[in-house]
């Protein structure tokens, strides 16, 4: 197996599963609500539904660069933007916007020769095998924390619903 194709395979596993790692976002996000999602269980913490914008920035981000466009690191702003609207409609596509980024990232590998992965990316001082892998762990880390928050906000739900 190549390693674009394996690069590929885990942005697969990461995004819809199955993954090596444990639930893929599309498991992890399933059944949360704008609610849920918008919700802060910690007080100093990201909620949901901003982690889940900055996956997503870093994502297009990820796919300007293999596209080949020259960028600049993203900004603390850029990287992480505020949620503006919080209806069920803007959830839904949210949400599917960052599998959708995942499916749009893979097809743009599609056809890469195996010793792009060793070229700089545009701008940047690594590679794109160091940013295609980078991506992956980034996203890994960021859908365990949404786990820990999905569970947050259901352990906090359930106290405020005690008698």
């Amino acid at each position: 197996m190549s390693e674009i194709e394996r690069l590929k395979g885990w942005m697969k596993g990461i995004s819809r599963g199955p993954g090596w790692h444990g639930p893929a976002i599309a498991h992890v996000l399933k059944g949360v609500t704008a609610r849920q999602a918008a919700a802060r269980p910690i007080e100093s913490a990201h909620t949901i539904w901003e982690i889940v914008l900055h996956m997503l920035a870093w994502q297009a981000w990820t796919l300007r660069a293999v596209k080949g466009r020259r960028l600049k690191h993203l900004s603390p702003s850029a990287a992480w933007p505020p949620l503006r609207e919080t209806s069920p409609a803007a959830w839904r596509r949210d949400r599917a916007r960052l599998l959708s980024h995942y499916d749009r990232l893979r097809a743009a590998l599609a056809d890469w020769p195996e010793a792009r992965l060793a070229e700089r990316v545009r701008g940047q001082p690594y590679t794109f095998g160091t940013l295609l892998q980078g991506i992956v762990h980034h996203d890994v880390y960021h859908t365990g924390q949404l786990a820990l928050l999905k569970k947050a906000v259901a352990d906090r739900s359930a106290r405020t619903k005690r008698p």
